[in-house]
C-alpha cells in the first residue's frame, strides 16, 4: 500500500514516517519550503528521507501566503517560556495561517497522482490548545472533503487522512520513535536553528522537545545552545 507522509524534518513527522514504514507502506515523503526561518528543518527532511531511502519531494510555497507568522516574518520569537506560558497565552505568533490546510491539500493531490491510500500527518495532542489546524475535528472535516472531492472517492477508495498521534503527548511520540529506532539526532524542531541540527534551547519548540524527552525518560541526543529547561517549568503534558 502506498502512503504520503508529510515530513517537516522534525521529531514528530520523522516518527510518523518510521511508523508508516514499519507497516510496510511504500512512502512518498512530502516537505514544504516556504522560506521559513527554521529552514534547517528542510535540510533535515532531506537527510531523513535519504536515511530511510524513500522518495522525497520538496514543494515550494510563496511565503507571502503566511506573512503574519513569526516563522516567515521578522517579528519577535517567544523565548524562555514555561509550559504554563505556552499553554495559556493563546495561539502563538508561530501559528502559520492555514498552513496545514494548504499542506494537506497538496498531500491529497499527491495521493491521487500516485494512487496512495493513506496520508500521514503527525499532529499531536500537545499541539491542540495552540494550533487549531492540528485538532481531530480538523482532520474529520478534511476527511469529509476528501470523501467528496477526489477521483479516488468517486471510485470508492478515498485516501484516509491519518493523525496517528491525535491523542498522544509528545513524550508518547518520543517513546514510539525510540522503539522504532528513529535517529532523533537528525531531526530539527527549533524555530531558530541556523546550522546543521543545533537547537537554540530557548524557543517554544525547543522547550516542548526537551520536555518530551524528560517525560519519556529517554536520553535526549539533541545539541542545544542552552540545554536546561526554564526554571520553574511545569510539564506541558500535564497541563492539557
Amino acid at each position: 500500500m502506498k502512503a504520503v507522509v508529510l515530513l517537516s524534518g522534525g521529531l514528530d513527522s520523522t516518527v510518523a514516517l518510521a511508523q508508516a514504514l514499519s507497516k510496510r507502506r511504500d512512502c512518498l515523503a512530502l516537505t514544504f519550503d516556504y522560506h521559513q526561518r527554521n529552514a534547517e528543518e528542510v535540510a533535515a527532511a532531506k537527510d531523513i528521507a535519504k536515511h530511510y531511502d524513500v522518495e522525497h519531494k520538496i514543494l515550494q510555497i510563496d511565503p507571502q501566503c503566511f506573512i503574519t507568522s513569526a516563522l516567515v516574518s521578522k517579528c519577535g520569537m517567544p523565548q524562555n517560556r514555561t509550559g504554563d506560558n505556552i499553554k495559556n497565552d493563546g495561539i502563538p505568533v508561530t501559528y502559520v495561517p492555514a498552513r496545514n490546510t494548504v499542506f494537506i491539500a497538496y498531500a491529497i493531490g499527491q495521493a491521487e497522482v500516485i494512487g496512495a491510500q493513506e496520508i500521514y500527518f503527525a499532529a499531536n495532542a500537545s499541539e491542540h490548545p495552540l494550533y487549531p489546524d492540528t485538532r481531530p475535528v480538523f482532520r474529520d472535516a478534511f476527511q469529509n472533503l476528501v470523501n467528496v472531492a477526489t477521483k479516488q472517492a468517486v471510485e470508492g477508495r478515498p485516501p484516509q487522512l491519518l493523525f496517528p498521534y491525535a491523542k498522544w503527548s509528545k513524550g508518547d511520540i518520543v517513546a514510539q520513535g525510540y522503539a522504532l529506532q528513529v535517529p532523533f539526532e537528525r531531526t530539527v524542531s527549533c524555530y531558530s536553528a541556523e546550522h546543521d541540527t543545533v537547537h537554540c534551547g530557548r524557543c517554544d519548540a525547543c522547550y516542548l522537545r526537551k520536555e518530551a524527552f524528560v517525560a519519556s525518560g529517554i536520553d535526549d541526543p539533541t545539541h542545544y545552545i542552552e540545554p536546561g529547561l526554564p526554571l520553574g517549568a511545569a510539564s506541558f503534558s500535564n497541563l492539557m
